[in-house]
């Protein structure tokens, strides 16, 4: 079974990688005719920088909804997400391990926003032990998907 395996370092700081990795199982042949896709959803202090992801173009494209305007802190953007969706290479059959398949591996650099700003007084009104200078942000893990002719799909399926 094909399976997602997604990270994002470091934890702290205005430039985290998200790293995904995509197990493909053997044989190479069910994928010949597919496309594979990561699907980012992100919160408006997250962005991509679309000039970054231009620059991969030799490993895969992509397509950018949301907010585009890098300059911006968070609280002078619009609050709804921003989302990209990847369209990722699929390794030709001869570069497959025949027992093991292929493993697919995608780096997506993001940016932080800076965040909105606070006052000393809500700052002290919080306990500063868990909550701090900064901003917790939740981050939804990309998902992947396969998009396939009904052909391909009723040919890999047993009679």
């Amino acid at each position: 079974m094909a399976y997602l395996i997604s990270s994002v370092e470091p934890t702290k700081g205005f430039h985290p990688t998200a790293t995904s990795i995509i197990h493909l199982p053997p044989p190479s042949s069910l994928y010949q005719s597919c496309l594979l896709y990561l699907y980012f959803t992100l919160p408006p202090l997250v962005f991509v920088d679309t000039h970054e992801l231009t620059q991969r173009g030799a490993h895969y494209k992509f397509s950018h909804w949301g907010s585009r305007d890098l300059e911006k802190p968070v609280h002078a953007v619009s609050n709804d997400p921003s989302e990209v969706l990847i369209n990722v290479e699929i390794p030709e059959a001869l570069e497959w391990d025949e027992f093991d398949g292929e493993r697919v591996h995608v780096e997506v650099p993001m940016h932080l926003r800076y965040g909105t700003p606070r006052s000393t007084r809500s700052r002290q009104e919080h306990n500063t032990d868990k909550v701090g200078p900064y901003e917790k942000i939740q981050l939804d893990w990309p998902k992947a998907f396969f998009l396939c002719p009904l052909t391909s799909m009723s040919s890999c399926l047993p009679a």
